[in-house]
């Protein structure tokens, strides 16, 4: 008889069960496909009696019966990235975060970048975190200062905006083109 655990529940799996696990696995060099049920991809095996079945992702119970007991606050991470995959040397405990920087998400690209798209390191003093999100200090200043040349400044910057634009009227023709494109 071996034994599961899942939280604080204890499962302990007779002979004949786990041959019925190692049932519904496809074995190969590589990954061992789950066969039976699924849930996003991920292998889904019931136990227990019909009416009040225990639902166990199958990679967990694989890494159990083969690795031993997932430690405290550790999630099984697929190596292969394949989440039907059951194969114990596939398979690793680990913590969220690793889990979530290993994957393919927007959240772990956007963990891997070093710079801004300006080019500027994402380190350090020139670094802050808005709405969970990792942000440019130098960027930010450059565009909060835009901002303020532009609207806070006072009467001046609009002046000089209005001048501006007046400019450019008086320097086209009629026909729409300006003075230095004829």
């Amino acid at each position: 008889m071996s034994t599961a655990i899942r939280g604080d529940q204890v499962l302990n799996l007779t002979p004949e069960r786990i041959r019925t696990f190692w049932s519904y696995v496809r074995t190969s060099d590589g990954c061992w496909e789950w066969q039976a049920a699924t849930d996003a991809g991920y292998g889904r095996f019931y136990l227990g009696p019909a009416y009040t079945p225990v639902v166990w992702f199958a990679h967990r119970l694989a890494y159990q019966l083969c690795v031993g007991p997932i430690p405290e606050g550790l999630e099984i991470d697929h190596l292969c990235r394949n989440h039907g995959c059951v194969n114990p040397s596939h398979l690793e405990a680990v913590t969220k975060r690793v889990n979530t920087l290993r994957g393919v998400s927007k959240a772990s690209i956007n963990a891997q970048k070093t710079h801004c798209t300006k080019g500027h390191l994402l380190d350090g003093n020139n670094l802050y975190v808005w709405r969970n999100q990792r942000k440019c200090l130098t960027c930010k200043r450059a565009a909060l200062r835009r901002y303020y040349d532009r609207y806070i400044k006072g009467s001046g910057a609009r002046q000089r905006t209005r001048e501006g634009k007046a400019a450019t009227r008086a320097a086209t023709n009629k026909t729409g083109q300006t003075s230095e494109m004829l």
